[in-house]
């Protein structure tokens, strides 16, 4: 390999010229960008906050099938708070998944995925919400 400042002829395993003292590049060198741990971390606590959001929506449902009356009071507050305590997961890992987005030299595969799925959980109960308070409001 030769020296792209001084011209001198150095080995290939080389980092440095032994003329000179320029950094050597060797052609096609590409470095690995490791993954990023929030990122990882992003993407499961956002499949996990996807998987807890469906849980209370179908228990709902089958709450709702099983009674004639539709759900009591008791049984909306329930499952109206076990979404807002699941939203907290929900927060947690479109935060990270932002913090791992943000990280120079880390791949961003389980970033996007986690910010994407905590995104979609925390607008599905916002819309949740929305909908039972404007169908609650009329109810009385």
């Amino acid at each position: 390999m030769f020296c792209p400042k001084c011209g001198a002829a150095n080995l290939d395993e080389h980092k440095f010229c032994a003329s000179c003292g320029n950094p050597l590049q060797t052609v096609g060198a590409v470095t690995e960008q490791k993954h990023s741990g929030v990122g990882i971390a992003s993407s499961i606590m956002g499949i996990a906050a996807i998987v807890l959001t469906v849980l209370p929506i179908i228990v709902a449902g089958a709450m709702d099938a099983s009674t004639t009356d539709g759900l009591d009071d008791n049984a909306v507050v329930v499952v109206g708070g076990c979404g807002v305590a699941l939203m907290a997961p929900g927060i947690v890992a479109l935060s990270l998944g932002i913090v791992g987005l943000s990280q120079k030299d880390r791949q961003k595969m389980f970033p996007i995925p986690g910010t994407v799925l905590s995104s979609v959980m925390l607008l599905v109960w916002v819309a949740i919400l929305i909908t039972g308070s404007y169908s609650g409001a009329g109810a009385g």
